[in-house]
């Protein structure tokens, strides 16, 4: 209540009060008692804006077009974008998001800041480092080479790199999955006899921490079947006398690399090449 002019009062702390709507009224009194008034209505707003980055956690792997979104309080009016200090977008509507393309950057460790305005033009800001790699990852099947030859069970390994870290890599045969592997060395031990015989895709699968991913295929040959080998000599027939140079021709199938002649338990050659024929001489052992 004040008697003389200036009629004024304050400054009014408003923190001593709940945010939201309040009436200011003031009343005017002459010396003969009249009054006469005059009210408005003020908005108490002492909350600070608030925010964070609520679409990436800090120290994240991130590749490609990323969207950063945020969470906000009531009051903020727009949100800045930054990336290592450099300003990307200012966003002025709800939600306040924005979509970063991590490849026209150099890959590594970068600082991504959001800043918060209310209406009264204070601020509040939230950071977070996140890793940019655009690099695919690279797998190779180092085992086998393509179309080989496999029986029985076998070790599948990859070799597998990247420049930020590998999260796992998948096995695949005939299309299947058969196994996945998160630690070096990656591997698989596969019974082949599991395989119908024949040609089969063998192939794998790597991914790494960014979600890249990259693969590698070979076609192998299951044969686990026995060879067939028929020894023929050229002359006599079976249980027929031999004398001098003879020669044993051994008919077999197309998948065997070499045959092995024996006369009783004692080797007399090994022929590693089409035709597979060796010349003996029987002189060499007892008659009979």
């Amino acid at each position: 209540k004040y008697s003389s002019p200036p009629f004024s009062w304050g400054p009014l702390d408003t923190a001593g009060f709940s945010s939201g709507f309040h009436t200011i009224k003031a009343v005017a009194k002459d010396k003969y008692n009249r009054t006469a008034e005059h009210s408005i209505n003020l908005i108490f707003d002492d909350e600070v804006p608030t925010i964070q980055i609520s679409s990436h956690q800090n120290n994240q792997i991130v590749s490609g077009t990323i969207k950063i979104d945020t969470q906000v309080s009531e009051s903020t009016n727009k949100v800045s974008f930054y990336l290592d200090g450099v300003l990307l977008a200012t966003d002025s509507s709800s939600p306040f998001s924005h979509n970063l393309t991590t490849g026209d950057y150099v890959k590594g460790l970068r600082k991504l800041k959001v800043v918060a305005v209310d209406s009264f033009n204070r601020t509040a800001e939230h950071s977070i480092n996140l890793i940019f790699d655009n690099a695919s990852p690279t797998v190779q099947i180092s085992s086998h080479t393509d179309n080989q030859t496999v029986f029985g069970t076998i070790t599948l390994t990859a070799a597998a790199d990247d420049d930020i870290g590998i999260k796992h890599v998948k096995f695949f045969v005939a299309g299947q999955e058969v196994s996945t592997d998160t630690a070096f060395p990656y591997s698989h031990t596969l019974d082949t006899t599991t395989l119908p015989e024949g040609f089969h895709f063998f192939e794998v699968l790597i991914e790494d921490l960014a979600g890249k991913i990259g693969s590698h295929r070979i076609s192998l040959k299951v044969e686990n079947n026995s060879p067939d080998v028929r020894v023929i000599f050229k002359k006599p027939s079976n249980n027929g006398t031999v004398s001098g140079e003879v020669n044993i021709w051994a008919d077999v199938s197309t998948n065997v690399t070499s045959v092995s002649f024996y006369i009783g338990t004692t080797l007399i050659g090994t022929v590693s090449s089409h035709p597979f024929t060796k010349s003996w001489n029987s002189a060499s052992v007892v008659d009979g």
